[in-house]
């Protein structure tokens, strides 16, 4: 069964209306974001291992920037798994290599905003059957 991403999303949207900083703990990172991608993948992309392992050991949550990273990723795995109309093969295809991002994987660019504009867009196209 995949991750809830979406609930997440809506908390952080919340937190923001009423003047709060989104943080995400921990267990929810892990159990969300590290559980679907992988360990590997989230330390690339949303935060650097020194820090996840010195989160992991505290059970801080993550921080404002950090958290905006695991969002973006969040907003992108569900418009993957709505093109796809599936959770597990959209994440699956965020993390296939693809010649048009240079045979890197989709998931490997959301670590900046150009990177998942990049992604965003394909993933329009591929949604209304345009060739991507």
């Amino acid at each position: 069964m995949a991750f809830d991403f979406g609930k997440y999303l809506s908390s952080a949207e919340a937190d923001l209306l009423e003047g709060r900083t989104p943080q995400l703990t921990f267990k929810a990172f892990q159990d969300g974001w590290v559980k679907s991608f992988g360990e590997t993948a989230v330390e690339e992309v949303i935060i650097p291992r020194r820090t996840y392992m010195r989160r992991k050991a505290k059970k801080e949550r993550l921080n404002e920037a950090e958290t905006d990273r695991a969002l973006r990723v969040a907003r992108i795995a569900i418009h993957a798994a709505r093109v796809f109309h599936n959770a597990e093969k959209g994440q699956r295809w965020l993390q296939s290599p693809n010649r048009k991002f240079a045979s890197r994987m989709p998931f490997s660019l959301l670590k900046t905003d150009i990177g998942c504009e990049l992604v965003e867009e394909t993933l329009h196209q591929i949604e209304h059957g345009i060739f991507a």
